[in-house]
């Protein structure tokens, strides 16, 4: 019978102990690569009770925040430099130099995540268009509207309720190709279909009441209806469905309870209480 010294059981250890570090090294940084993050923000990301069943969540900046309350569940990644916890949820890996209330190992990484700057990895026009207040788009409610690509002012769908109180959408179907605008509001119901791949441009504010549909008609995915925010706040509305990606580096947004969505948003701070981003794709975010 083999007996082990000290000396060998020790160099054994120290093996064992170096593969295991190499091991580790190999996932030792989140992805740099923007189509892989769900909810991303460039400063501040505030998840609540919010559920994402494949994709990460991350933010950006060597001074971010994540700061989750009310239990979140990711099936990717949580990526933050200081990760502020309530002590619920859960992350596929937890990736922190600084915690607070963890619940789960931490990852240590260099940040910022992304090579380069928000705007350059989401594509943002590096001249953004000028809308035209001269061209505004009203859509009442129980009308439908069919729009081609060009520059427009104001984008405003109504809706509410019939006289029998059922709901009365305004939709605005989007024909296909590149749009410009200077400020998007959906009333309640309301609807935006884009009928074709568009890339929509908004100068201002993107901003959704409740119980709105913002994206594909039908058979197209979330990467192909992008829409680029210039302004300072986009806004989810309650009870919503949205499939869009979603790229506003100078926003405030805000994703309200209730909704399901398919795609991204990118933005200088995001803010995501109880709803589900619904994802999958074996690179990420998006099917393609």
């Amino acid at each position: 019978m083999r007996t082990w010294g000290m000396r060998t059981i020790t160099r054994a250890l120290v093996v064992v102990s170096t593969l295991l570090a190499a091991a580790r090294g190999v996932h030792a940084q989140p992805s740099s690569n923007l189509d892989d993050y769900v909810l991303f923000a460039e400063e501040l990301l505030k998840p609540n009770a919010v559920l994402v069943p494949c994709g990460d969540i991350g933010v950006n900046a060597q001074t971010g925040l994540l700061r989750e309350t009310n239990g979140i569940t990711v099936a990717g990644n949580c990526v933050g430099n200081t990760a502020r916890m309530s002590g619920l949820g859960s992350c596929g890996d937890l990736f922190a130099n600084f915690t607070v209330n963890a619940t789960q190992p931490v990852t240590s990484f260099t940040p910022p995540v992304l090579a380069g700057d928000l705007a350059t990895n989401c594509g943002f026009p590096g001249s953004f268009p000028i809308c035209d207040l001269a061209q505004p788009v009203t859509v009442d409610a129980g009308d439908t509207l069919s729009l081609a690509s060009g520059t427009y002012g104001n984008v405003t769908v109504k809706g509410g309720y019939d006289e029998f109180l059922a709901p009365n959408p305004g939709i605005l179907q989007l024909q296909g190709g590149s749009y410009t605008f200077c400020n998007v509001k959906l009333s309640r119901f309301a609807q935006v279909r884009a009928l074709a791949p568009v890339t929509l441009n908004v100068a201002g504010k993107l901003k959704m009441t409740s119980d709105n549909f913002f994206g594909p008609d039908t058979g197209a995915v979330a990467s192909d209806v992008l829409v680029y925010v210039n302004g300072t706040k986009v806004r989810y509305s309650r009870e919503s469905t949205v499939t869009a990606k979603v790229c506003a580096p100078e926003a405030v947004c805000g994703l309200l309870s209730g909704g399901t969505h398919f795609g991204s948003v990118a933005c200088l701070k995001v803010k995501a209480k109880e709803l589900t981003f619904t994802c999958a794709s074996p690179s990420g975010a998006f099917v393609d």
